[in-house]
């Protein structure tokens, strides 16, 4: 079963995305309104709910699918296409289900899984953030004044970003950061995961706590000099890249 809905983007200043383990893609594109398509079982397809309350947009399954588990015979994705104009919002989050994004600009981009996978491509926010428990996220070409992760045992890796400071928190999870800017300040927490930073600059400030972790440089002097730097850990180990401009 398949089902379109199509709203006005002008009236639309947010969006708010909510589901449980069907797979979700949110893409920008030259379309002047906003289009949300979904296909999938006659059952889980009627029940998913595709409304605008107060310039918010919302698509999310009742609150039983939240907290049931995966039915055999069940399918649905959901894809929804939105212009290229800047959001106030865009909230999008998944249980299991796959999360990929691509394209959107928001003031605000947060995007969450508990163990499904998360995708993400050239998104623009002044403030973007992810957050999984056990989903792996990759990640390139995201742009923004402030950037924050959080796992607990999923890798996340983010190439190619754009950030002036970033805060990324994980348990046993490694995380890989590679900045393109010279950025202002960067905060790492970890109990077991490593943590690797590449970055155009020369110089780094560090102030690392940790019982047993280490920190590496290559090709970037750790001195008073430079962005803030700060590691605490257990037994995580810090890397510090210093790339071409």
């Amino acid at each position: 079963m398949e089902r379109n809905h199509r709203f006005n983007a002008d009236s639309i200043q947010a969006l708010k995305v909510k589901l449980t383990w069907p797979q979700l893609e949110v893409y920008a594109s030259d379309a002047q309104d906003i289009r949300v398509l979904a296909a999938g079982d006659e059952h889980s397809s009627e029940e998913l709910r595709v409304y605008e309350k107060d310039g918010v947009l919302y698509v999310e399954q009742p609150v039983r699918e939240l907290t049931r588990s995966f039915v055999g015979g069940r399918w649905l994705q959901v894809l929804i296409e939105l212009p290229t104009k800047t959001f106030e919002m865009i909230e999008a989050g998944t249980v299991s289900g796959r999360l990929s994004v691509r394209g959107i600009r928001g003031e605000e981009i947060r995007l969450d899984t508990v163990s499904g996978n998360i995708r993400a491509m050239t998104a623009e926010g002044k403030t973007v953030s992810m957050r999984t428990v056990s989903g792996s996220v990759k990640a390139g070409g995201l742009k923004g004044s402030k950037f924050a992760a959080r796992t607990v045992s999923g890798d996340m890796d983010f190439q190619g970003s754009s950030f002036q400071t970033a805060r990324a928190t994980t348990v046993s999870g490694t995380i890989s950061l590679e900045l393109i800017n010279a950025f202002e300040r960067a905060d790492f927490t970890s109990v077991s995961g490593d943590v690797t930073l590449s970055a155009p600059v020369k110089h780094i400030r560090v102030s690392a706590k940790s019982i047993s972790g280490r920190v590496h440089a290559t090709g970037v002097m750790v001195d008073d000099e430079g962005p803030n730097v700060s590691m605490t850990g257990v037994s995580a180990n810090l890397a510090l890249v210093g790339t071409s401009e």
